[in-house]
């Protein structure tokens, strides 16, 4: 798992917590008669492709094909919209306020929009007219499917061997 900007929060046990954007086909089982706890990608012609899996653990990468910095653990998944984001998943995110979380979020998922200096989102619709919100009202106006995430919990089981 590819944590580009984050990665030394994730070995200093800082961040606890990552959000990844929901795609489309993506859904999140939880009944273990069929699935075991994950997100699972549906295939158009049946079958599914498993993305992330309580209890499994992924490679912390700095960057794309990267060597390995350590392993984590999934210890939970749920579906969330990032503007929603508590104080104390903030500090599990590694972040300390809300608007430098939703800042990062912007930056990576909804490049539209940039960031003033007081705190302003400020995006053009229709190239014509600007938009501007108070980042602490959390975007309500931007397009819902930037902002969906699943919320993976988890926990570091290995720092690499140098």
């Amino acid at each position: 798992m590819i944590f580009q900007h984050t990665w030394q929060q994730v070995l200093d046990g800082t961040k606890t917590q990552t959000r990844r954007l929901v795609k489309p086909y993506q859904t999140l089982e939880v009944d273990e008669n069929y699935y075991p706890d994950g997100v699972y990608e549906w295939k158009s012609g049946g079958g599914a492709r498993t993305v992330y899996l309580v209890g499994n653990t992924y490679a912390v990468q700095p960057g794309r094909g990267q060597r390995a910095v350590g392993r984590i653990r999934i210890t939970g998944l749920r579906r969330e919209d990032v503007r929603e984001i508590s104080d104390e998943d903030v500090k599990g995110e590694g972040f300390s306020s809300g608007d430098e979380f939703l800042k990062a979020w912007v930056s990576m998922h909804d490049k539209d929009v940039t960031i003033d200096n007081r705190n302003h989102a400020i995006w053009k619709q229709a190239k014509v007219t600007t938009y501007m919100e108070p980042l602490e009202h959390g975007l309500p106006s931007r397009p819902a499917d930037r902002y969906d995430a699943w919320v993976i919990e988890f926990e570091l089981v290995k720092e690499a061997q140098s």
